[in-house]
């Protein structure tokens, strides 16, 4: 027997995620004063993908968007929310976000065209605190981006599958 505690296999930890996203989303609200609103859902109770009006074949599901007017915001913006054990979550404490986390609030930016997004991370074991990390939009990215959708969609209308 590994001497070791079990882990939970990933579909569990993401439903855990899910169940608990509500519940940081109001601890971001209560502990920065900002209104989050959750986006429209479909006829599955599943949220809309949200479209780029100049890109549509880029699509984001934003957990919750960040509303202008209140606590100061005057534009609003794209909040992803993450749930992490102990190890994972002070890694991100220490190092900050790691690439894959930084780039989601960009994707989000990109597609949604607002300007600025906020990270709430809530370590799920422990006497973890919920902490967010604020950014602003990255034009360079938004241009690579542009860039790889468009080579995306244009080896799909050739027929070819893109790598």
């Amino acid at each position: 027997m590994p001497d070791y505690p079990e882990q939970l296999p990933d579909a569990a930890l993401l439903e855990r995620g899910k169940i608990l996203e509500p519940l940081v989303a109001s601890m971001y609200e209560e502990q920065t004063g900002r209104k989050v609103r959750r986006p429209a859902m479909n006829e599955w109770g599943l949220p809309r993908v949200q479209r780029n009006p100049d890109y549509p074949g880029a699509g984001v599901h934003t957990d919750r968007f960040i509303l202008a007017g209140a606590a100061g915001i005057t534009e609003t913006g794209d909040l992803e929310i993450k749930t992490h054990a102990e190890g994972p979550y002070l890694h991100i404490m220490r190092d900050g976000l790691p690439p894959a986390h930084a780039l989601q609030p960009q994707w989000s930016n990109f597609v949604t065209t607002h300007k600025w997004w906020s990270f709430g991370i809530l370590g799920v074991f422990g006497a973890l605190p919920m902490k967010h990390f604020d950014g602003q939009r990255d034009e360079e990215l938004m241009d690579i981006f542009k860039r790889s959708h468009d080579y995306f969609w244009n080896a799909l209308e050739k027929g070819q599958l893109p790598p």
